[in-house]
């Protein structure tokens, strides 16, 4: 498969180094160091380096099953790419994709990478089929918006509403069956949250509507990240963007058309959806 880029070898070679201290050097002095570009994206801001000290403890447990989420990521990173080939989302099936191995911080994202989005899956963080595919489609979605919409946009609350509506509405779409929280949270143990969300709909309508236009680090984790400083369900905008997003797909809207939006023009549909 072209256009991935793994430090799983490197990684696996730190079982040469004795448990303790000397593995925790050569976590930072040799694994890191032999992949700087990958490791200083992730250090921007999916990974922590205080965590290094536990990855390398953790090496002893995690090697054998490296190489093995490894070959099942590269077949995953295939298939949606054609996937999305299939439905007219992508021109060519190779994602741009680093496979690492890091702090147990985040599972998957999409950053800039040698000029171009790129896919980040971090296996030790890869979870158990399906939840692993659907983490792999979803994020390719915002690959390929990525590659529709020049320049980035703002990072925003509208923005990510529309976006992680976009990747769980077509993440169901694509690997259908599965229950809301298997596109939701990547995981089956979430249905009271399904509840709550829906519970709490004209609440999270009404306070995302005040903040769409807002650029607060807080206030988008508010809506899209583990809050305990919201009187909301935390995450609530995956499930509110996801609504929107599938309802206006089953009205017939091209997934295409919709990574073709401009910035603006989704920020009026939203206000408008919203009222």
């Amino acid at each position: 498969m072209a256009n991935v880029s793994s430090t799983v070898t490197s990684y696996r070679q730190l079982l040469d180094w004795e448990e303790g201290e000397p593995r925790r050097r050569a976590w930072t002095d040799v694994y890191e160091a032999s992949h700087p570009e990958i490791f200083a994206k992730y250090y921007e801001g999916w990974g922590d380096p205080e965590f290094r000290h536990d990855a390398a403890d953790s090496v002893a447990g995690l090697a054998p099953k490296v190489s093995r989420r490894e070959m099942r990521a590269r077949a995953l990173v295939s298939a949606a790419g054609q996937n999305f080939v299939d439905v007219g989302l992508f021109a060519e099936p190779d994602i741009p994709t680093v496979l690492l191995v890091g702090g147990h911080t985040s599972n998957g994202w999409v950053a800039e990478f040698n000029g171009q989005a790129t896919l980040f899956l971090a296996l030790e963080m890869l979870g158990p089929a399906p939840y692993d595919d659907i983490l792999v489609v979803h994020e390719s979605l915002h690959v390929a918006h990525a590659q529709y919409s020049m320049p980035q946009w703002p990072a925003t609350v509208a923005a990510n509403l529309f976006l992680e509506g976009l990747a769980v509405a077509m993440s169901r779409r694509l690997r259908p069956g599965l229950m809301d929280s298997a596109y939701l949270w990547f995981g089956n143990s979430n249905s009271r949250w399904v509840a709550d969300c829906q519970g709490e709909e004209h609440r999270i309508r009404a306070y995302v509507l005040d903040d769409l236009e807002s650029t607060s680090a807080e206030k988008r984790q508010s809506y899209f990240s583990i809050s305990n400083e919201s009187t909301l369900p935390s995450r609530c905008g995956y499930w509110l963007g996801d609504k929107i997003i599938t309802d206006l797909i089953d009205d017939g809207t091209d997934p295409k058309d919709l990574l073709q939006w401009g910035y603006e023009e989704t920020l009026v549909f939203l206000q408008d959806c919203l009222l």
